[in-house]
């Protein structure tokens, strides 16, 4: 254990300071030099700033000091300097212990470093300094988006809430700010310098399947906040079948929808190369995982599968699935009815069916665990085409001639 002491030079007295108990290593000692001289002012107290509804022109506010550097009484005039930034702003002269409120013009915009000091004939004081963000701020991103898709018109509809304050707490007029919207993943602005809260994008028609979203930025005057980005919408020409999903990467997941009913923030997520349900402690499960609309005739069958388990066979979960068309789920043909399952290996589920009319189909799996399990994973989603039922029956009354002599022809 070592321990610092100090050592009175004239008396040689050491006193112990304290004891580095860690395994400390000292690799320097130095001595910080004095802010100011003895007799210099001390420095001001009560430094404050305002620069109002974004302003360069304020008032910078101090109190000044009534003792010297060193403690003793502070007499006569004093002289005080404000810079900002490094560039002095405003000078003047004060006596001591005076309140004073120092108007400032110009200031920078931005982020600001507000320094005050007091000299007299004898020095000059240590600095005191304060730091606010001058002029209009930067707007916080906008809050709250929502998305809403019309699959009919081909249209989806966004709201959004208006920042209100500024990111360094600076000045931010709502009635000046405008946004700029732009969808993903195209990369392409569809909105810039509306002021309204709400905007309706048209998308592209006769396009792939994409997983669309859209980034929201509010701008005040030259400063832009941060985007904020939405939920995603699925839009544009439905898949084919044969259809096979097995979740090898997070871009096939996003063609999903989830629909997390009850609102508790536990639903269908990317899990590990599958679609999984993470449940919640507080409320059973009421959430929808939905593929992506996907074409089917209805002159031949088709065969719906898919694989599906629990975490661990500690957890009991249960799960449904349906069919059917348009964007809501409860509308659906059951195919799977509520089952509930342990296994933490796969399950398979797999049953023929026709289709009534030639259509875009969605598959809707529907969590319904009871508070309190973990999780369900489904994996390996599969429409495979069946019997077309154009084909031509079996051949009949089949007659073999035989060539002459047995020639083969």
């Amino acid at each position: 254990t070592a321990t610092l002491y100090t050592v009175d030079t004239e008396t040689g007295a050491a006193t112990k300071v304290t004891d580095f108990n860690d395994a400390q290593e000292v690799t320097g000692l130095y001595i910080l030099l004095p802010e100011a001289s003895d007799e210099a002012p001390a420095a001001v107290t009560t430094l404050s700033a305002s620069f109002t509804n974004g302003s360069t022109t304020g008032t910078v506010s101090f109190t000044a000091p009534t003792t010297t550097y060193d403690g003793s009484q502070l007499e006569g005039t004093i002289t005080y300097a404000i810079s900002i930034n490094g560039e002095e702003k405003a000078t003047g002269t004060t006596t001591p212990g005076a309140v004073v409120t120092a108007n400032v013009e110009n200031a920078p915009e931005g982020k600001a470093t507000i320094e005050v000091t007091l000299s007299n004939d004898k020095g000059k004081s240590p600095k005191a300094q304060t730091s606010m963000w001058i002029g209009p701020d930067e707007p916080l991103e906008p809050k709250a988006i929502t998305v809403t898709a019309n699959e009919a018109q081909g249209t989806v509809a966004l709201s959004w809430q208006a920042p209100t304050a500024g990111v360094h707490d600076g000045y931010v007029n709502a009635s000046d700010i405008t946004y700029t919207v732009t969808r993903q993943p195209d990369d392409t602005i569809v909105a810039k310098g509306i002021k309204a809260t709400t905007f309706t994008d048209h998308l592209p028609a006769n396009k792939p399947l994409t997983a669309y979203y859209y980034n929201v930025k509010a701008v005040n005057g030259k400063h832009e906040g941060k985007s904020a980005s939405s939920a995603r919408v699925v839009y544009g020409d439905a898949l084919q079948a044969p259809y096979f999903e097995d979740f090898d990467s997070r871009s096939s997941f996003d063609l999903f929808t989830v629909i997390d009913n009850n609102h508790d923030g536990s639903t269908w997520n990317y899990g590990y190369q599958d679609a999984r349900y993470f449940g919640s402690e507080k409320n059973d499960a009421d959430d929808w995982l939905i593929t992506p609309a996907i074409h089917l005739k209805n002159d031949r069958s088709y065969v719906i599968g898919f694989k599906f388990k629990a975490a661990s066979e500690t957890y009991t979960e249960k799960l449904a699935m349906a069919i059917g068309t348009g964007d809501n789920p409860t509308t659906y043909d059951v195919m799977l009815e509520p089952t509930e399952f342990n296994s933490s290996s796969n399950l398979t589920y797999e049953q023929e069916i026709t289709t009534g009319e030639e259509g875009d189909y969605h598959l809707g799996f529907h969590a319904l665990s009871e508070k309190n399990n973990w999780t369900i994973s489904v994996d390996s989603i599969s429409i495979a085409e069946g019997t077309l039922f154009a084909a031509p029956g079996k051949a009949t009354n089949i007659t073999v001639t035989p060539a002459d002599k047995g020639a083969l022809k």
